[in-house]
C-alpha cells in the first residue's frame, strides 16, 4: 500500500487536494491512507450529501451550520454500504477528524473547515456531471398561475398548452422533462444561471432579451381581438363605427380601445372589472364586442358557448422558450418544434385548448428560424 509522503510534488488530483487540505490537521489516518482509499470515500461522502440533503447544492452551502456532528453521521452511514477501498477511505476520513481531542469550540471549527471544504468538492463534482445528469431530463421553470398556457391541477400536476408543447419537445428529444413552479421574475435568473434548461409561462421574443436569453422559434402569436356573438356582423375593424364595446379595465384591451375610439369611430367604450362580466354582456347583446387579448377570450370561449373571434387584431408579440444565451439544447428543441408543426401536432395542441384551429400564417403552424438578437 502506498502511503502520502511529505516529499512529494505539489498536487494536481483531487486525491492530492484532499490530502494537502487535510494532511496534519485531522490526524494520522488520513496520512496513511492511500490514495484510492481516499478517491473512494470522498466520492461516497459527496453522493450520500447530495442524497440526503435534497440534491440542492445551494441550500447545503446556505446552511453555515455543517459540523463534526453531522459530517460523522454521513461517513457512519456510508461505511455500511461501501466496497473494501470504500470503507477505508470514509474510515480514514472520519476516524482522523472525530477522535481528535478538541475542545467544543474547536471541535465546531475543524467541522465548519472540514464541511466547507467538502461542500466545496461536491458542488465542484456537481457541476462536472451536470452535462452529463442534463442528457437525459430538461427542466423546465413555469408560472403555475398562468392558465391556458401553465397551471396546476387540484393533484399538483402541470397542464396548459405550453406544458403540453414542452412535453412533446421533451418526447421527441428522448429526455424526460422534469416542470418546476416559478414566479415569472424567477425565471429570467433561473435560465440564466443555468438552474433551469428552458422557462414557459406565455413569454413573449423581444430584441431586448435575445440580448441575453436564447428562445426556440415562436409557437403562438399574441395578438388582441374583439370578441362577439355568433350572429354579429362585425367583420373587421371599420365595422365597429358607432358601436359600443367593452373592455377589461386595465388591460391591453382597454388601452387599445381608448387609443383607437375616435379613429374608428366607436360611440362608447364601457370599462369591466372581470372578464366573465364582460363576455356575459356580450353574449346577452348589451354590447357589440369585447376588446382584449386573443389567448385569453378563446381559452374563456371554450367554456362560454354562443361567441366568436370578430376581429384579430396584430401586436407582432410571439410566445417561445426561454433558455440562456447560446443553450446546446435550444437547437434540438427549435427542430422538434418545426416537425410538430409540420405533422400538425401544434395545431391539435391550439384545438385542445382554444377549442378551434389556428390561424393559416400564425407561427403555431408556420416554420421559422431560431430569433436571432439586432
Amino acid at each position: 500500500m502506498h502511503t502520502f509522503s511529505t516529499t512529494r510534488k505539489p498536487p494536481g488530483t483531487l486525491a492530492d487536494l484532499l490530502v494537502k487540505k487535510l494532511r496534519g490537521r485531522y490526524s494520522a489516518g488520513v496520512r496513511t491512507a492511500s490514495k484510492k482509499h481516499a478517491v473512494a470515500g470522498i466520492f461516497v461522502l459527496i453522493a450520500k450529501s447530495i442524497r440526503r440533503l435534497g440534491g440542492s447544492i445551494s441550500s447545503i452551502i446556505s446552511q453555515r451550520n455543517f459540523t463534526l456532528e453531522g459530517f460523522s453521521l454521513i461517513a457512519t452511514e456510508s461505511r455500511d454500504h461501501l466496497s473494501t477501498h470504500g470503507k477505508a477511505g470514509v474510515s480514514a476520513i472520519y476516524e482522523g477528524t472525530a477522535t481528535q481531542e478538541q475542545s467544543a469550540g474547536d471541535q465546531r471549527r475543524t467541522g465548519m473547515k472540514l464541511g466547507r471544504f467538502l461542500l466545496g468538492v461536491v458542488a465542484a463534482a456537481t457541476l462536472s456531471i451536470a452535462p452529463a445528469a442534463a442528457q437525459d431530463k430538461i427542466v423546465v421553470g413555469a408560472y403555475p398561475a398562468n392558465p391556458p398556457w401553465e397551471f396546476k391541477t387540484e393533484s399538483g400536476a402541470f397542464e396548459g398548452f405550453e406544458v403540453d408543447v414542452a412535453a412533446e419537445v421533451g418526447k421527441r428529444l428522448g429526455k424526460e422533462v422534469e416542470f418546476q413552479d416559478m414566479g415569472f421574475q424567477a425565471l429570467f435568473a433561473a435560465t440564466s444561471s443555468g438552474r433551469i434548461d428552458f422557462a414557459i409561462s406565455s413569454i413573449s421574443v423581444t430584441n431586448d432579451r435575445l440580448q441575453n436569453q436564447s428562445f426556440t422559434q415562436p409557437y403562438y402569436d399574441s395578438d388582441g381581438t374583439v370578441v362577439g356573438r355568433e350572429d354579429s356582423t362585425v367583420a373587421s375593424l371599420e365595422d365597429l363605427k358607432g358601436k359600443v364595446i367593452g373592455v377589461v379595465a386595465g388591460t391591453t384591451g382597454d388601452k387599445w380601445a381608448n387609443e383607437n375610439k375616435d379613429k374608428l369611430g366607436i360611440s362608447e367604450i364601457r370599462s369591466y372589472n372581470a372578464q366573465q362580466d364582460l363576455l356575459l354582456d356580450v353574449r346577452n347583446g348589451r354590447v357589440e364586442g369585447g376588446a382584449g387579448e386573443l389567448a385569453g377570450f378563446q381559452y374563456a370561449m371554450t367554456q362560454m358557448p354562443g361567441l366568436k373571434i370578430l376581429v384579430r387584431i396584430p401586436t407582432g408579440e410571439r410566445f417561445a422558450m426561454m433558455s440562456r444565451k447560446d443553450h446546446p439544447l435550444v437547437a434540438e428543441a427549435n427542430d422538434a418544434i418545426s416537425a410538430m408543426k409540420e405533422d400538425g401536432t401544434l395545431a391539435a395542441i391550439h384545438k385542445k385548448w382554444f377549442g378551434v384551429d389556428p390561424d393559416e400564417g400564425t407561427s403555431t403552424v408556420t416554420v421559422m428560424p431560431l430569433p436571432k438578437a439586432e
